[in-house]
């Protein structure tokens, strides 16, 4: 495979992860400056930053800057990206990856909703640390109070100073 043909996939690849990302009201000119920091990442060589971007890119160092001064969630695209990569490159070989492991590890970046339907879609189980903001509440079993308004749906906040272990159920790892 040629390496045009290599660079027209991950063009096309980005260009639909930018879609999916919100980066639609972005213009095409700052689209294109995006994909073309992008591929300057892959083959510069050692440090990188808007010097380096100017000497290697066909833009002036200034154009790449004002791109970067642009409001775009770069976790956001990089976390598009990554599942998006990570779904397309499974379907090729997803029986060779399924007989190794159905466990994938990753950063807590990852774990936001939009990457962990899409792995646990495809069969896998994700491990991850959580992240900072998580906020996790213990199940909720009770009744409707009658009320007006939306029913509740979740449960105390756990502390996780003071866990409630009456509201836990013991789960032995041997016997899964």
């Amino acid at each position: 495979m040629l390496i045009t043909e290599l660079l027209n996939q991950y063009r096309d690849l980005v260009t639909y992860v930018m879609k999916l990302s919100g980066c639609a009201n972005i213009n095409k000119s700052i689209r294109n400056n995006i994909i073309e920091i992008i591929f300057l990442f892959m083959v510069i060589p050692g440090r990188i930053n808007f010097l380096q971007l100017g000497r290697f890119g066909r833009k002036s160092e200034q154009c790449y800057r004002q791109t970067f001064e642009r409001d775009l969630d770069w976790m956001e695209f990089n976390l598009h990206i990554s599942a998006h990569t990570f779904v397309k490159a499974k379907g090729d070989y997803k029986t060779q990856l399924q007989r190794v492991t159905r466990n994938l590890v990753a950063d807590s970046a990852f774990s936001k909703i939009t990457f962990v339907e899409k792995i646990l879609a495809e069969g896998y189980q994700l491990i991850s640390r959580l992240r900072n903001d998580a906020v996790l509440h213990y199940e909720w079993k009770g009744e409707r109070t009658g009320k007006r308004g939306r029913p509740r749906t979740s449960g105390d906040r756990i502390d996780y100073d003071d866990l409630d272990k009456s509201k836990m159920e013991r789960i032995d790892i041997d016997s899964v």
